[in-house]
This record gives structure tokens, C-alpha cells and sequence, in this order.
């Protein structure tokens, strides 16, 4: 594994800045400027959309790098932790969502953001 890693950053090193095929760009216009600026520096508060905690931490299986971190290597775990599973429940005609976003280095566990009707409501780290 050692030896796959260290080969796909000299490639991502040797083809300039990697970043923009690891995810879309975001159109941020979409989003409220408190949102705006909780997405550029990877961010969420209660109160913001669905849409914009997935612009900030990222969707299924994908790895956003934080703003602070240069360098193709440092853009790969920069992150560490990625969406890995949704739990939805809906009562009474309320949908709440429970995002799971698993470590991707080392064993520092999960984190839990709680969603309903679309708006962030908590989370826990």
C-alpha cells in the first residue's frame, strides 16, 4: 500500500496541481455568504443547508482538502475524514438525517452531523 501511495503522489506531484480532478469545483454563488465563508475554510454551523455541509465536508467518498494545507500530498489526506454513510429517518412527515464521516488516517474515530428538513441542526465530533 506503501508503494501505491508513493507512486500516485509523485505522479500527482509531476502533473502540477492535482486537486481539480478529486472533486468538482463548488459554485459558491449558490450558497449565503455565511455559507460561503464556512465552506472556504471547511466549516459548518448550525442553521446552514444540507447543500452547503456537503460543499464544506464533502459527499460519499470524497476528500476535500482544508484551505491551509499546499501541496498536492498534503491535498490527498489534508482532509482525513470522509463521508461513508447517511441514516435518514422520517416521522411524521419530518425527515432527519444522521451523516457519518469516517477517519481515512489513523483510528481518530467519526464524526456525526445531524440534519433535519435540509438544515443543519448538531453535530459531534
Amino acid at each position: 500500500m506503501r508503494k501505491v501511495m508513493i507512486g500516485i503522489v509523485f505522479v500527482l506531484l509531476m502533473g502540477g496541481c492535482a486537486t481539480s480532478w478529486m472533486y468538482p469545483p463548488i459554485d459558491l454563488t449558490q450558497f449565503t455568504p455565511r455559507e460561503q465563508e464556512l465552506i472556504k475554510w471547511r466549516n459548518i454551523a448550525t442553521g446552514m443547508s444540507e447543500a452547503a455541509l456537503l460543499a464544506s465536508w464533502g459527499r460519499m467518498d470524497e476528500v476535500r482538502p482544508h484551505p491551509k494545507w499546499v501541496g498536492a500530498v498534503a491535498s490527498m489526506f489534508a482532509d482525513r475524514y470522509v463521508l461513508s454513510k447517511i441514516n435518514r429517518h422520517v416521522s411524521g412527515g419530518r425527515e432527519t438525517k444522521q451523516y457519518i464521516y469516517k477517519t481515512l488516517v489513523g483510528s481518530a474515530g467519526r464524526r456525526y452531523v445531524y440534519v433535519q428538513d435540509g438544515r443543519v441542526t448538531g453535530w459531534s465530533l
